[in-house]
């Protein structure tokens, strides 16, 4: 604002001189005809406009990139040497085999009968696989099977046989006479 009244001032005053002047007087002519001259007019003064003091530009940095750290690798850490838990004995109570047992209670041994066929009942221990004349028996949790067996004419010898998955067995001979009626 105050260079602008500064301004006005000096232009002001700038013209304020230039009209007070005297303009310039043409010279008395010769009797003779005049000869026509040009004049010019006086040229208006020219105003310089004050100079101001302009901001001058300031040179900003952009910021300087900061270097991307590099990642660093972590080393492992140093293995420890620990000892391995020492096992803990667990009690098996299948250590000690339980003794395989065996019984055919039905036919009785030397028995005669008078059908084609025969139920053959008995017990034994539960895990045991039974076989009568080599044919598998349904082994129930009690350990008790039967199984009917056909007979021959004449004497029959049954076989029954019982065996555990940890390798022992027994086995028992039936004879069985069957008379076929005539």
């Amino acid at each position: 604002m105050l260079q602008r009244f500064a301004f006005v001032v000096l232009a002001a005053s700038l013209l304020a001189v230039a009209c007070s002047q005297p303009a310039p007087t043409p010279a008395p002519a010769p009797t003779t005809a005049p000869a026509p001259t040009a004049t010019q007019p006086p040229a208006p003064p020219t105003v310089a406009p004050a100079p101001t003091a302009a901001p001058a530009p300031t040179a900003t940095q952009p910021p300087a990139p900061s270097p991307t750290p590099a990642p660093t690798a972590t080393p492992p850490p140093a293995p420890t040497a620990t000892q391995p838990p020492a096992p803990t004995p667990v009690p098996v109570a299948a250590d000690v085999p339980t003794e395989l047992k065996l019984s055919v209670t039905q036919p009785a041994d030397e028995s005669v009968v008078s059908t084609a066929s025969v139920t053959v009942k008995g017990g034994t221990s539960p895990d045991a696989v039974v076989s009568v004349n080599g044919v598998l028996a349904q082994v129930g949790a009690d350990g008790a099977f039967s199984l009917e067996v056909r007979l021959q004419p004449g004497p029959n010898r049954i076989e029954v046989l019982a065996s555990t998955f940890n390798g022992q067995s027994r086995s028992q001979v039936v004879n069985v006479i069957y008379l076929a009626s005539q």
